[in-house]
């Protein structure tokens, strides 16, 4: 942990030290995860600014409420402590960028509305693809980190892993709300983008430019992210009076996969599709990176996007806007759904009525992937 003087937070590291708050994070409690020279930038800041890493001492709890969670203690009465849950995808080449990305936008957004009440927050990494473990001692799951757990933390703010028991056990006997619940009946408050909504802006945006053969490339349907635009494209055809072709609909049931697989998949998937009597003139992904994936398979069948083949991606990922040609894709306001999140667990905290779900709105991003066809 850092410690420092009102002035000096984990921004103005991040700031000065031209990285993200998520990476300024990894080296205060990761730091094998950071690369070599990104973790001596940060040291270096740390130390000009007067910084120093401490272990912050277990307040003595005077009543213990649940495991991990204590009332009392040693803290200034009114202040209190917010946990954030993020996922860490690590690939060959260090952490994934994108997970990362999102982090950050969200945690700018959560600061909104802690920082002007004074209110702490402890950000935290997980592996995306952590299993629920046992502590023999307790005979029970942990799997709260233990600065955390260590910490007198009042509520957690959680970003969802690929398993649903462990998204349970994080949360469980605890005041907690979900950025972006991806599992259906978890009875937990969640903030999330609304799914239906962008599915239904690409689509008419597509009707508008002439297109009819509208595929579609997603992810696994487990998830209720991919469902729920899966069922939007299908509800969106069937809205303007034609039935969905099963052989326009391409599925991938691996959650997590590398760029080169999600590229062989999608020229598989392209040459059944250009082999169709009538193939389609566009193709919707349930996610950028998906539609990144199109890009890249398209090339190397030979096909010009968006003359030959139109392709819209979703999230509006910092890459959209530099691939070739950029990507038309729906953008999600990630400050927006930090900041409703954060609202709504002060709001449980303070024992006000709190929505089960809060939908934040979508919007179009039109870039060069799209182009009219007919007349």
């Amino acid at each position: 942990m850092i410690s420092a003087s009102k002035s000096d937070t984990i921004q103005t590291i991040a700031r000065r030290a031209r990285v993200s708050i998520a990476t300024v994070s990894r080296v205060m409690n990761h730091p094998a995860l950071v690369a070599e020279p990104t973790r001596r930038q940060v040291l270096q800041v740390v130390h000009e600014r007067n910084f120093s890493f401490v272990r912050r001492r277990r307040p003595a709890p005077r009543r213990a409420s649940s495991y991990g969670m204590v009332t009392g203690g040693s803290r200034k009465r009114g202040v209190r402590r917010i946990g954030f849950l993020a996922p860490l995808l690590t690939t060959p080449t260090g952490p994934a960028r994108n997970v990362e990305a999102i982090t950050e936008e969200l945690c700018q957004g959560i600061q909104q509305v802690l920082a002007p009440r004074e209110i702490e927050l402890v950000l935290n990494h997980y592996p995306l693809d952590a299993p629920p473990t046992t502590c023999p001692t307790l005979g029970r799951r942990v799997l709260l980190p233990r600065s955390l757990r260590d910490s007198d933390v009042d509520g957690l703010l959680v970003r969802p892993p690929a398993n649903r028991a462990t998204l349970i056990e994080f949360c469980r006997d605890r005041k907690a709300v979900v950025l972006g619940n991806t599992f259906a009946g978890v009875n937990i408050p969640s903030v999330l983008v609304d799914d239906l909504a962008g599915m239904q802006l690409i689509m008419d945006y597509l009707f508008e430019l002439g297109h009819r053969r509208i595929a579609f490339a997603g992810g696994p349907l487990q998830s209720l992210l991919h469902l729920r635009r899966f069922q939007s494209y299908q509800t969106s055809l069937l809205g303007k009076g034609m039935v969905p072709d099963q052989r326009l609909m391409k599925i991938i049931d691996v959650p997590i996969l590398t760029n080169e697989e999600v590229e062989k998949i999608f020229r598989e998937a392209l040459d059944q599709w250009l082999k169709l009597p009538e193939p389609p003139t566009a193709v919707v992904a349930s996610a950028d990176g998906y539609a990144l994936g199109l890009l890249r398979a398209a090339r190397g069948r030979g096909l010009r996007v968006p003359e030959d083949l139109s392709i819209t991606g979703f999230g509006n990922m910092e890459y959209a806007a530099v691939t070739e040609p950029p990507l038309t894709t729906i953008h999600m306001d990630q400050r927006a759904t930090g900041a409703v999140a954060a609202a709504l667990l002060l709001n449980l905290l303070d024992g006000l009525p709190c929505p089960s779900q809060a939908l934040i709105q979508p919007h179009l991003v039109e870039r060069r992937s799209c182009a009219r066809i007919g007349k």
